[in-house]
C-alpha cells in the first residue's frame, strides 16, 4: 500500500522587470520530504522566515498593488504595528525596498506571529504537496 509523504517546495517565480510572479509553468522545486504534513508545513514557513530575515527578498516585488502582496490586511497591519508604529501605513503607500524594516519586525516576532504574517501575505514561497510512495 502506498505511503503518502509531504514534500516541501519552493514555489518557482519569474522577473518581468517589474515584479516577481509565479513562473507561468507553475513550477515547484521539491526540496525535502516530511512523514506529516504539519511538519512540512513548519518547515515551509521557517524556510520563508529564514529568506525575510535575511533580506533576500523584497515583498513590494511580489505585486503590482499591495492586494497582489497582501491578502489578509487585518492581520498584517496588526503584526506589523506591534512592533513599529506608523510602518502600515507606509508600507501601504510605497512597499518597494522595505526588506531590512521588514527583517526588522519579523525578528522580533514570536514563532506564532511569525506563522501569521507568512499567512497574512499574498504570496507563497515555499509550499508543500503531497505525494504517494510505495508499491505501484
Amino acid at each position: 500500500m502506498p505511503e503518502v509523504m509531504y514534500v516541501v517546495g519552493e514555489v518557482g517565480f519569474e522577473y518581468n522587470d517589474e515584479i516577481y510572479t509565479q513562473s507561468s509553468d507553475q513550477a515547484v522545486t521539491p526540496v525535502v520530504v516530511y512523514r506529516s504534513e504539519e511538519r512540512a508545513w513548519e518547515v515551509a514557513y521557517q524556510m520563508t522566515i529564514d529568506a525575510i530575515l535575511a533580506k533576500q527578498i523584497d515583498l513590494g516585488q511580489y505585486g503590482y498593488d499591495i492586494g497582489e502582496i497582501i491578502e489578509d490586511f487585518d492581520t498584517f497591519r496588526d503584526l506589523v504595528e506591534r512592533y513599529k508604529p506608523g510602518f502600515y501605513e507606509s508600507f501601504y503607500d510605497e512597499p518597494y525596498s522595505r526588506e531590512d524594516e521588514i527583517a526588522m519586525i519579523v525578528s522580533l516576532m514570536n514563532q506564532e506571529e511569525r506563522t501569521q504574517f507568512i499567512e497574512s501575505l499574498g504570496f507563497s514561497l515555499y509550499t508543500v504537496y503531497e505525494v504517494e510512495v510505495g508499491d505501484e
